[in-house]
């Protein structure tokens, strides 16, 4: 399946009506204690070659700043790589010279993970708050904690490197395989608990349809690898075996089918 993101800018309006059309299980909603001052009025989204929304991203424009947010994407339902996609996008239409801020939330996954990736292009909690309203830093902190951040010179080498909470896990593992960063070890994991990885399912069983004991087994080897970063690789093979069909003596009859 192929995506793209739509050249158009939408409004917050337009944009929500095309998520909800695409994704009734799941409509797209902002906390409402961010209405107002954590508004964004432009709009991206990323489809499907058949048109279907499964993803999105918002921004403001100020005349001190750039406030960004808004970050979503269906890796729930397979649709990877929309937060790379997605956030590339935004930055080519960004105008220069202003600072651009953020506060992180993790949609799904680990909290810290969200806010280590995002330390890779922004200065996280800074005391150099470039000329952005006090006002605005407060209601920052005041949300979020140390987890907004004001974002670092762009460098596009840095970023077609960096890792991303829902990239297609091939992509990214083959790169890390050489020496598997403590990163990428709980990517794995969250992917495996997640029943993203491996995507084999003519293969391989679904971590939460495993039999008890293969189960209890990619835990432990998940908990190895946390511990002893030399043997990730072997550790990774373990894993694959005890989710193979045939070491499997049972396994839910929907697994074959999702």
């Amino acid at each position: 399946m192929g995506y793209k993101v739509e050249t158009a800018t939408h409004s917050f309006e337009e944009m929500k009506r095309k998520w909800d059309e695409d994704n009734p299980d799941k409509p797209y909603e902002r906390s409402p204690e961010i209405s107002g001052w954590y508004d964004l009025d432009k709009w991206l989204i990323r489809v499907t070659d058949e048109g279907k929304v499964v993803g999105a991203v918002g921004w403001r424009e100020e005349p001190e700043y750039i406030l960004l947010g808004g970050l979503r994407g269906r890796d729930d339902l397979g649709h990877t790589g929309n937060y790379k996609a997605l956030t590339a996008a935004r930055q080519e239409r960004l105008p220069q010279g202003k600072p651009q801020i953020a506060g992180f939330k993790a949609g799904r996954g680990s909290q810290e993970d969200w806010v280590k990736t995002q330390s890779q292009f922004y200065n996280i909690n800074p005391t150099d708050t470039q000329g952005i309203p006090e006002e605005l830093i407060g209601k920052l902190k005041e949300r979020y904690g140390n987890d907004w951040g004001i974002k670092k010179a762009w460098d596009w080498d840095t970023f077609n490197k960096a890792i991303w909470p829902d990239d297609p896990i091939p992509q990214w593992w083959s790169v890390m395989k050489a020496g598997i960063s403590d990163n990428a070890w709980l990517r794995l994991k969250d992917a495996i608990i997640q029943d993203t990885y491996p995507k084999d399912r003519q293969r391989y069983v679904r971590f939460t349809n495993l039999g008890q004991d293969n189960k209890r087994m990619v835990i432990y080897y998940l908990r190895r690898g946390m511990e002893n970063e030399n043997q990730r690789n072997k550790l990774h093979s373990g894993i694959l075996e005890e989710m193979l069909r045939s070491s499997n003596t049972r396994y839910d009859i929907e697994d074959g089918g999702r």
